[in-house]
């Protein structure tokens, strides 16, 4: 082990930033820190085995991105603080920009956890991954599968997404979008097919070419509605 966790920890905590993953089986640390000038966040990931550090920062030319900065064997106290007090720094060890990497999928997808769950903070690839990760139940803040999936369920229809919720007749006659553990629940603003979980859905957007478009007013919305998790 190159460092020890709570040395991790120390570090980080010295330079201003906030542990929001701990990832024991892979070894590693993610931390982020608000930039002064534009509210930004700096990400700082520790694989603390082997001495592996990425660096997640908006892009200096595409304000719309964020570049991924790898330094591999990075070894010593003085390199670590150094990368936490500047994540654009050179170590000159290892050092790669993301675009600078091989442009297979794996290697894309591999370094691309830049969305945080509002709720506990740990790092997920984009809104489906956070999504997926508070929809599993697995999210501390609301543990339990069913009870997850509902809170999903109610932040659509509260962050405009009523339109994508399946509606059903209800005691009184009337059609309403209540949640139904045992059903789906949404249906694509697209092509009409149902699924059962907010994740599931999304994924069948991306993934469709006729329903792409909307995919992204839909990871808007549900963008918006899981921050109202952190008020």
């Amino acid at each position: 082990m190159v460092f020890s966790v709570s040395d991790v920890r120390d570090v980080a905590r010295t330079e201003g930033y906030t542990q929001c993953q701990h990832d024991p089986h892979a070894g590693v640390l993610d931390f982020r820190r608000a930039t002064s000038d534009d509210g930004q966040s700096e990400i700082v990931r520790v694989f603390y085995r082997t001495g592996t550090v990425t660096t997640h920062l908006k892009h200096p030319k595409h304000k719309a991105r964020r570049s991924a900065l790898h330094r591999a064997g990075v070894d010593t106290p003085r390199e670590l603080e150094a990368i936490f007090r500047d994540p654009r720094v050179h170590t000159g060890k290892g050092y790669r920009r993301a675009e600078d990497a091989p442009s297979s999928r794996s290697s894309r997808v591999k370094g691309s956890r830049d969305t945080p769950c509002p709720s506990c903070g740990r790092m997920h690839r984009g809104v489906v991954g956070a999504v997926q990760h508070f929809e599993s139940g697995h999210c501390p803040n609301c543990p339990g599968r069913e009870n997850a999936c509902r809170a999903v369920h109610a932040l659509t229809a509260r962050s405009g997404g009523a339109h994508m919720l399946v509606k059903r007749i209800g005691w009184d006659g009337d059609e309403e979008a209540g949640f139904d553990p045992d059903g789906c629940n949404y249906s694509c603003p697209g092509c009409g097919k149902t699924t059962r979980t907010m994740q599931s859905l999304m994924q069948h957007m991306n993934a469709r070419t006729r329903c792409r478009e909307e995919a992204g007013a839909v990871g808007g919305a549900m963008a918006s509605g899981m921050r109202l998790l952190a008020q």
